[in-house]
């Protein structure tokens, strides 16, 4: 059984050994819940070459045995749209028609291609919901973003709902927002080693330090993070005592050095740039408390990671976000001022450090691999039985 794979993730390939490698989330063991049912993937995607300023380090490598990568020409643009829509028309095309299935991970406008083209010939498809295309586009940072939202989440709403197969990474809310007639399932695309989920090791309510320690985990270059709701909100618990901020992601940092510059906190923030998985870990292990102030989210990696290893954590209501904190430790999003108060009210008392730091262990052991592929599993099989 062949199988494809598509989204419009940016993979990575060596020239010279011919090795893809991934700058996110997947890795070789991401398709092995396909791997499992079919004897061969075709990854189609984005694909470019590695060039001189990538560090093979800090990527991920994705190829392997039974696994096979088709790059697709680029339509993410209003102009590239219009120039390359029928060319990957007939790419995604050419490879339907030798495969016996199709997996389209939305939000994506190759995978509504994709899923046009299984339908037309008759090739089973389901679909892997992993984000809510309304919320990045709104909070994008363009007047571009915000035109398009409402078309792309329409759009989305209507091939979700008449998907025959549709898993999701959160419990409810994009359940609610893209709901499907046909047979659905839950799973975050978040597997957590049972390593990080220790005792409490952190010291939490010990001797006062000298200055609180915050993180934060985001690309730089996606503003809908809420890093200015961060730097905003620096400032204000600088009147009160000695705060830092850590921000560790991938991106140019200039823009924020220079509005950190500007609110006046420059001195208290430091970008860490990108850790490695066993670096980031340690890192977290430092700070006092956690943050994820965004303007938009499906479920994120970066928090569930962060609470895994007991740390305190304050976030905005956004996406899946509240299926992991409780109202106590939430914010709207761009209210620098609530998220300030939130974060000052949990440093400085020992009690919510400690039962929050409890608290957001118990939550992430939800997300222990063994839970989340059980889940998965479950529901591949349902989908690989329909095409057998």
């Amino acid at each position: 059984m062949k199988i494809a794979f598509v989204h419009s993730h940016y993979f990575i390939k060596d020239p010279q050994t011919n090795e893809v490698y991934s700058p996110g989330k997947f890795s070789y063991n991401t398709w092995s819940r396909f791997l499992e049912f079919c004897d061969e993937l075709v990854v189609i995607s984005r694909m470019r070459y590695l060039s001189d300023t990538d560090n093979k380090e800090l990527l991920s490598r994705v190829s392997g045995e039974r696994i096979t990568f088709i790059g697709l020409s680029n339509i993410n643009g209003i102009s590239l749209m219009l120039n390359n829509y029928l060319k990957v028309q007939k790419e995604i095309r050419e490879v339907a028609k030798t495969c016996d299935g199709i997996v389209a991970r939305m939000p994506s406008n190759y995978s509504i291609i994709a899923i046009q083209t299984a339908k037309k010939l008759s090739v089973p498809y389901a679909v892997e919901m992993v984000g809510d295309p309304w919320d990045s586009l709104w909070n994008y940072g363009s007047l571009k973003g915000k035109m398009i939202a409402p078309v792309t989440s329409l759009q989305n709403k209507f091939f979700l709902k008449n998907s025959p197969f549709v898993i999701y990474v959160t419990k409810e809310y994009l359940q609610k927002k893209y709901p499907s007639k046909g047979i659905t399932a839950y799973a975050s695309n978040v597997e957590l080693e049972s390593v990080g989920l220790n005792e409490l090791e952190k010291g939490i309510g010990g001797e006062k330090k000298d200055f609180h320690t915050i993180g934060l985990i985001g690309s730089l270059s996606a503003k809908y993070k809420g890093i200015d709701t961060a730097l905003k909100a620096l400032k204000e618990l600088r009147k009160y005592d000695d705060y830092k901020l850590e921000v560790v992601g991938d991106g140019d940092q200039s823009y924020w050095e220079e509005l950190a510059r500007t609110i006046g906190v420059h001195e208290n923030v430091l970008f860490k740039g990108v850790l490695k998985r066993g670096d980031l870990f340690n890192w977290l292990s430092t700070i006092d408390i956690y943050i994820q102030p965004s303007k938009t989210e499906g479920l994120p990696r970066a928090l569930i990671e962060a609470m895994s290893v007991g740390c305190p954590a304050v976030a905005s209501n956004v996406g899946g976000i509240p299926e992991l904190l409780d109202d106590n430790y939430l914010h709207r999003p761009s209210d620098f001022i609530e998220l300030a108060k939130k974060i000052k009210s949990i440093v400085n008392d020992k009690q919510i450090l400690k039962s929050s730091s409890k608290s957001n262990i118990a939550t992430a052991k939800e997300y222990k691999r063994e839970v989340v592929e059980q889940k998965r599993s479950d529901f591949w099989k349902v989908f690989f039985a329909n095409i057998t």
